[in-house]
């Protein structure tokens, strides 16, 4: 079971449909395991899929970086096999190490805002549970 590094909760896992955090949807509870299709056919938007998504789309960023670099590389040789040279070991290799950490960085981002999102319906349930 693979575990969020920021917030130590579960990612993977099946959603399970919570009380809403819209106003609309206040009142449910019905706790079924949700999949990744259905959540995304879920227009209420009780369900999330980011965090189920979020290694895909690491991946595809690393490949399309990988790709970017490459095409760095070649337009570096078509203008000069100096430039080429010095776009292969230089400046292709920075590309694609601050483009990974910058596509790193913002997808953890997301994930921490979920896991805020997370904690926050549980300090509300909470309060809602101490108060009725």
């Amino acid at each position: 079971m693979d575990v969020c590094p920021n917030c130590q909760t579960a990612v993977g896992e099946p959603v399970l449909e919570k009380k809403s955090a819209f106003p609309g949807g206040a009142g449910k509870d019905t706790m079924k395991p949700i999949g990744m299709f259905a959540a995304l056919f879920d227009f209420s938007f009780e369900s999330f899929i980011t965090l189920k998504i979020i290694k895909f789309l690491y991946i595809i960023c690393v490949g399309m970086t990988g790709l970017l670099t490459l095409g760095i590389i070649i337009t570096g040789f078509g203008i000069d096999s100096g430039i080429g040279v010095l776009f292969l070991l230089i400046v292709g290799p920075l590309f694609f190490l601050l483009s990974l950490i910058y596509s790193r960085v913002l997808l953890e981002l997301i994930a921490v805002l979920f896991c805020i999102q997370a904690y926050t319906a549980e300090l509300v349930e909470q309060g809602r549970r101490k108060g009725a």
